[in-house]
């Protein structure tokens, strides 16, 4: 993986049940700072119990919608 990522453009998406999102969100941030990634967002955490559940989870796919659109703008840039 050594160099195979930088300047790779990326962010965190996470979905589970509360306890430990945010220390996932962190453990993906720091991978992707490890390989010299470019961060695009703060993260994305979804709740979900149950298998399906995450579909009615509307502030995730509002903060999902935001990632993508960071994304964007920064590939758009780097593209100059």
């Amino acid at each position: 993986m050594r160099g195979r990522l930088k300047n790779v453009v990326g962010g965190a998406v996470v979905v589970g049940r509360g306890y430990g999102a945010e220390l996932a969100i962190a453990a993906i941030h720091s991978f992707m700072l490890k390989h010299d990634m470019i961060l695009c967002f703060r993260g994305v955490t979804g709740f979900a119990y149950e298998r399906g559940e995450i579909l009615r989870d509307k502030e995730a796919f509002k903060n999902a919608n935001k990632l993508v659109d960071r994304m964007s703008e920064v590939l758009m840039k780097l593209d100059g």
